[in-house]
């Protein structure tokens, strides 16, 4: 798309920069998909390539990046994610063939949590991955916590009986035991 510049903000003029284009519906389907999706099925592609000599995959995957044909995006991405949190670790400095990287590290005692983009400066303007790091952090400390505040925490009975209870907001019952 065509890049405007209006100050220093680079303005993607066909992003809606609400949505991103993306039609929350949608992004639910898939999560709900993959949360279904045995990892074989969903991971078939990489496991068929995982299973080639290594001289194969390094010239599929070099075809695949120089590559212009409509599919190139399918089979190679434009973002990546990678997190060591659970290791209680950080990857700030990750490499990556994407033209961003999110990562995330280990929850702090205080709920601070070290969050590092990577960008390909030569394809996106280091001020847009900027103000996209300074707009999830808006979200992560507004919507995000709100959210996370309104779970009430688990009864002992209801983690011995595998239940989720939440409350409704600010009524305080459990759809959980009404059901």
């Amino acid at each position: 798309g065509t890049i405007a510049r209006v100050g220093a903000r680079p303005v993607f003029c066909d992003i809606d920069p609400a949505t991103f284009n993306l039609c929350p519906q949608a992004v639910q389907r898939f999560i709900d998909r993959c949360a279904q999706q045995p990892i074989e099925e969903m991971f078939k592609r990489q496991l068929q390539l995982d299973g080639l000599p290594r001289p194969l995959r390094r010239l599929i995957l070099r075809w695949n990046l120089r590559s212009t044909s409509p599919k190139r995006p399918s089979r190679v991405g434009s973002f990546s994610l990678s997190t060591l949190a659970g290791l209680q670790a950080s990857n700030h400095f990750h490499p990556t063939l994407c033209t961003t990287s999110l990562s995330y590290g280990p929850l702090e005692p205080d709920g601070r949590c070290v969050v590092t983009s990577i960008a390909d400066h030569r394809v996106i303007d280091g001020a847009a991955v900027a103000l996209a790091l300074a707009r999830l952090e808006r979200v992560l400390e507004t919507e995000i916590t709100a959210e996370l505040r309104a779970i009430r925490p688990l009864t002992e009975t209801e983690i011995s009986r595998g239940r989720r209870g939440r409350t409704e907001a600010g009524r305080g019952d459990d759809p959980v035991a009404a059901a």
